[in-house]
């Protein structure tokens, strides 16, 4: 199980590598092409082509975990049946989203998004960028297959290897100085490249994706469970792709970068956690479905103390080195203040905090209220938001953002302790707390070290980031106990056989 984790998490890690270097290059690419106004412009269709996400329903994660637990019971018949339903699901319902495209190419897009776009120029986009989503879904189906029989590492380098040359064709476009149609275009061929990678792997394969079998009562059984799951999508556009959304509507496209690429910022903090977060739900699932009793929650302990150890020393490093880091990065083309910048930092660890807790329902299955509670508070957070930002504009939704977070990872972790343990456990409370505290020490640090050098900055970053990370290490290390003791299990034996 470890090799196959350590295989997965450098798979992811590589991903993650490929989506930093996304983030950090082409907001600086886009920005010398087209200008803020225009940045700003590409990042709302983005958001609104986005929502077609919701076409999976939740399909590809509910049949994923269905899948893995098939596989690791040696049922390859259902195996296969399962996974020639979910596609043919996955194709009509990706049909059914392009004939909607084409019928909104009638529409009015651009006046209700508000670009500084012509028809000509807003509409094709979309249309592009929404077969894009529409077939990455189908991709995610196919690569299934590889996912749930052990391989999970293949289907993420055939992506890895997807998005990398997608970055590289973008870069080149934007040096070009070519279209922004020609850069929709760009994404439609990479993910097409990406099916046919993923086919060309699974041939071999004795359970390859195939449409041969179909099951009316099956496919519907799918259906409820995915439901969930689909929500679990509608929940992530909704945080990620809404306040865009609202800001374009309040404040205006300068607001959308500055919101953006500070968000940028700090997603990185997350992404360099989620090779090992990916990897242990995936091993989590095959636990639950497994003979060993227990395992499920030490990986889950484990997986807790990664999430907050290394989210609280990733968070506020950057949180301290953020304005110098955006000053070398945009060359002052945007300017978050000190409160952004500290609420922002508490917002990502207190969502570090959350998504961990909710991997555990996702990997079992067992995911259908945490999902209504997470769906029911980001739309609290939406309104909210919306009245908050037009009050104090950016800090304003932030401060919604945070509470949200706050209170959905308090619930979830209460639900997921295992039997015999108390939920009210001073875990759960040092857990909550810790990103409440950051947001005056990050803030103090930041106004205090206002016009300060470089290596002052990064000096006291290294410092307030390991202090942090101490402390959480004390709060909540026992999850590392257990793997490091296999560890050096490991190395003992090897030298004794030596």
């Amino acid at each position: 199980m470890w090799r196959r984790l350590a295989k997965h998490s450098f798979s992811i890690g590589l991903g993650q590598g490929i989506n930093l270097a996304q983030q950090l290059l082409l907001p600086v690419a886009f920005l010398r092409q087209f200008g803020v106004e225009g940045y700003g412009a590409w990042l709302v269709v983005m958001a609104a082509a986005g929502q077609l996400g919701n076409l999976d329903f939740g399909l590809q994660t509910y049949l994923n975990n269905r899948l893995t637990m098939l596989h690791a019971a040696g049922d390859f018949a259902q195996f296969c049946r399962l996974q020639s339903i979910g596609l043919r699901l996955a194709l009509g319902l990706g049909g059914l989203g392009f004939l909607g495209l084409l019928i909104a190419q009638g529409l009015p897009l651009e006046s209700w998004l508000r670009l500084g776009w012509s028809p000509t120029e807003a509409r094709p986009v979309l249309l592009l960028l929404g077969t894009w989503v529409i077939l990455r879904l189908i991709q995610g189906q196919l690569a299934a297959v590889l996912r749930a029989s052990g391989a999970a590492h293949r289907a993420q380098q055939w992506d890895n290897l997807q998005r990398a040359g997608l970055l590289v064709a973008s870069l080149l476009l934007l040096h070009w100085r070519c279209d922004i149609v020609w850069l929709a275009v760009a994404h439609v061929v990479s993910v097409v490249v990406g099916i046919a990678l993923v086919l060309w792997d699974t041939r071999r394969s004795p359970v390859a994706p195939s449409l041969r079998e179909w099951n009316t009562h099956e496919a519907r059984e799918m259906v409820c469970p995915s439901l969930f799951f689909g929500l679990t999508t509608l929940n992530f556009l909704v945080l990620y792709e809404v306040p865009l959304l609202i800001l374009q509507w309040t404040l205006g496209p300068v607001a959308v970068v500055t919101f953006a690429t500070t968000r940028t910022l700090f997603s990185a903090a997350r992404q360099l956690l989620t090779p090992v977060q990916l990897a242990v739900q995936q091993e989590l699932t095959r636990s639950f479905g497994g003979p060993i009793p227990g395992q499920l929650w030490k990986l889950q302990r484990f997986s807790e103390t990664v999430a907050l150890a290394g989210g609280g020393f990733l968070v506020v490093a950057l949180a301290v080195l953020s304005p110098w880091v955006i000053e070398l990065w945009l060359h002052g083309r945007t300017d978050p203040s000190a409160a952004m910048l500290a609420l922002m930092a508490a917002v990502g660890l207190a969502t570090i905090f959350k998504d961990n807790q909710y991997a555990l329902p996702l990997a079992t299955n067992c995911h259908e209220r945490a999902t209504l509670l997470i769906g029911g508070g980001y739309l609290v957070m939406s309104v909210a938001g919306l009245w908050l930002a037009q009050i104090a504009g950016e800090p304003g939704l932030l401060l919604a953002w945070l509470i949200t977070e706050l209170v959905l990872a308090v619930v979830i972790f209460r639900w997921n302790r295992p039997p015999g343990e108390d939920p009210q456990s001073a875990r759960l409370w040092a857990a909550a707390a810790l990103p409440v505290v950051v947001v005056p020490g990050v803030y103090a640090l930041l106004v205090w070290l206002e016009g300060a050098s470089w290596v002052l900055r990064a000096g006291c970053a290294t410092l307030a980031a390991t202090v942090t990370g101490a402390i959480a290490l004390l709060l909540f290390g026992d999850g590392l106990a257990a793997p490091a003791r296999r560890f050096m299990g490991s190395l003992n034996f090897c030298r004794q056989e030596g």
